[in-house]
C-alpha cells in the first residue's frame, strides 16, 4: 500500500484502535487559536511512559490530514512540532487547519489522541491599513546591529548545446555577516558596516570555505533613508556586496496595488560577488506579518545585461596515448536558463535577506595538446562568458514601522542565459617526458 494511503487509513482507524482508557493528549501551545509565522505546537501526555512518542498530522479544515512528524518527549516532557506557515517552498494560505496528535506506546500501540483547529492569519487585511497609505523608510539610528544570512543556488540548468557541460553551473554559496549602523553623516546618509563571519561555495569541485582574505573582513557603504546605496568603492575594496542589494523606496506613501520604478542592485555572478545596477519595476502587494513585524510585501521584476566576464579554468591532462595535438575545447554554450536561487533565512536576532542569484563558476572543457613522447600536458583555458539576466523576480519583506524600518527578508529568482566562448589554452608540461625533458 502506498505511504499516503496507509497514513490516511491509519488516521481513520485510530478512533477504533484506542484502548478503553485512552491517554490524555493536551495541547499546551500555541496559546491562541490564531497563529502566524513559525508556530510551535506542543502537547502534554501527563504521565510519560518510557519510549512513548507522538505523531502529528495536519491539514486544511476540509482536506485529508497528512503526516508531519514523529517525535519523542523533550527535556520538559513535552512533544513538539514546529509548523512554519511561511516556508518559502510551501507557504501556507490563510485559513483554518486541523492538527491531530496521536500518542503511541513504546510497543507502537496507539494510546491516545487529541486535535485542535488553528486559524492562520499571516496577511493583514487592507481594511486595517492606513487610508493615507504607508511611508516606507529605513531606520538609520546609529548603534543598530543585525545578523544576516544569505544563500544562492542553481535550481535548474539546461543547455542547448550537446557539447556543453551544464553540470559545471550547478553551484551554490552561503554567507553570513553582521550589519552595524555606525553613524549618520551630514545630509542624512548612514554609514553601514558589514562584517563577514562566513562564506562558503559549493562548486562541482567540492566545498570551498571562506578565503582568509575575506572572512572577518568588512566593507562599509552608505545608505539613505529611502534605500539608495552609495557604491562600496567609495568606502572599501573587498568584494562582498550582499548587504547592498537594496532598492530605492517610493517618495510618497503607498497603498496595495501602487507601483513605481527605481534603481536597484542585483547579483549576476555571486561566485565573484559582482553586482549591477538595474531599473526595477515594483508593486506594493500588501502587508504580512513576518518575524513578529508588519512587513510591506514588494514584488519586483527586472532584467539585466549583457554582462561579459572572463573565466579561467584548469584543463585536465590528456591521458597517455591520446591523439597528438589534443582535442578542441567545447564550443559555445547557448543559454543556461532557469537558474535562480531561494533566499532568506533567520540567523540570530535578525531575519536576513537571502540574496538569491545563480552562481556561475569557471568551466573546464576540452583537452590541451600533448607534450613530448609519453608526456601529459595541461593549461589554463580562458573563456569569455556573456550573461543575460531575464525574468528576474524579487520579493522584499520590509518592516515599515518607524522604530523598525528595515528589510527582513528577500526572495529572488532569475534566469541567466549564458554564452560561452573559449580561447586556445596555454600549455604547461605535467610529468613524463616533455619536449625538453628535465
Amino acid at each position: 500500500m502506498k505511504r499516503v494511503a496507509w497514513l490516511s487509513a491509519l488516521v481513520l482507524m485510530l478512533g477504533a484502535s484506542l484502548p478503553t482508557q485512552a491517554q490524555t493528549v493536551e495541547f499546551v501551545s500555541p496559546a491562541s487559536d490564531i497563529v502566524r509565522g513559525t508556530v510551535p505546537i506542543q502537547v502534554d501526555l501527563g504521565t510519560i511512559t518510557p519510549g512513548s512518542y507522538v505523531m502529528f498530522y495536519l491539514g486544511a479544515a476540509d482536506q485529508p490530514l497528512a503526516f508531519q512528524l514523529s517525535t519523542l518527549a523533550d527535556r520538559d516532557g513535552l512533544y513538539t512540532f514546529t509548523w512554519d506557515t511561511q516556508q518559502q517552498d510551501a507557504p501556507v494560505a490563510d485559513g483554518e487547519y486541523q492538527v491531530l496528535a496521536v500518542a503511541y506506546s513504546a510497543g507502537d500501540q496507539a494510546i491516545g489522541q487529541g486535535s485542535r483547529t488553528l486559524e492562520v492569519q499571516n496577511t493583514v487585511p487592507t481594511s486595517q491599513l492606513p487610508a493615507e497609505g504607508i511611508l516606507l523608510r529605513h531606520n538609520l539610528t546609529p548603534g543598530r546591529l543585525f545578523n544576516y544570512q544569505g544563500r544562492s543556488e542553481s535550481v535548474d540548468v539546461s543547455s542547448e548545446d550537446d557539447s556543453a557541460e551544464p553540470g559545471i553551473f550547478r553551484t551554490s554559496s552561503a554567507a553570513s555577516w553582521r550589519q552595524l549602523f555606525i553613524r549618520r553623516e551630514p545630509g542624512g546618509t548612514a554609514q553601514v558596516r558589514n562584517t563577514v563571519t562566513s562564506f562558503r561555495e559549493l562548486t562541482p569541485e567540492g566545498l570551498k570555505s571562506s578565503p582568509l582574505d575575506l572572512e572577518r573582513r568588512f566593507l562599509t557603504f552608505g545608505l539613505t533613508p529611502q534605500g539608495d546605496v552609495i557604491p562600496r568603492k567609495a568606502y572599501s575594496d573587498i568584494d562582498f556586496p550582499y548587504g547592498e542589494l537594496s532598492l530605492e523606496l517610493p517618495t510618497d506613501p503607498v497603498s496595495p496595488g501602487d507601483t513605481w520604478r527605481s534603481r536597484m542592485r542585483i547579483l549576476y555572478e555571486p561566485g565573484r560577488s559582482k553586482t549591477s545596477e538595474v531599473i526595477g519595476r515594483h508593486t506594493f502587494k500588501g502587508v504580512q506579518w513576518f518575524n513578529g513585524e508588519r512587513c510591506a510585501i514588494i514584488e519586483t521584476t527586472f532584467e539585466g545585461g549583457p554582462y561579459r566576464v572572463a573565466i579561467e579554468s584548469k584543463e585536465p591532462p590528456m591521458p597517455e596515448g591520446g591523439a597528438m595535438g589534443g582535442m578542441p575545447g567545447s564550443g559555445p554554450m547557448m543559454g543556461a536558463p532557469g537558474m535562480g536561487g531561494p533566499m532568506g533565512g533567520p540567523m540570530g536576532p535578525g531575519m536576513a535577506p537571502g540574496m538569491g542569484d545563480p552562481a556561475m563558476m569557471g568551466m573546464s572543457g576540452g583537452m590541451a595538446g600533448m607534450g613530448g613522447m609519453g608526456g601529459m600536458a595541461s593549461g589554463m583555458l580562458r573563456r569569455e562568458a556573456t550573461i543575460l539576466v531575464k525574468n528576474g523576480k524579487r520579493t522584499t519583506y520590509f518592516a515599515y514601522q518607524a522604530e523598525v524600518g528595515r528589510v527582513m527578508r528577500v526572495e529572488e529568482t532569475q534566469e541567466q542565459h549564458i554564452t560561452m566562448a573559449s580561447e586556445k589554452p596555454q600549455e604547461t608540461a605535467m610529468g613524463g617526458m616533455g619536449g625538453m625533458g628535465g
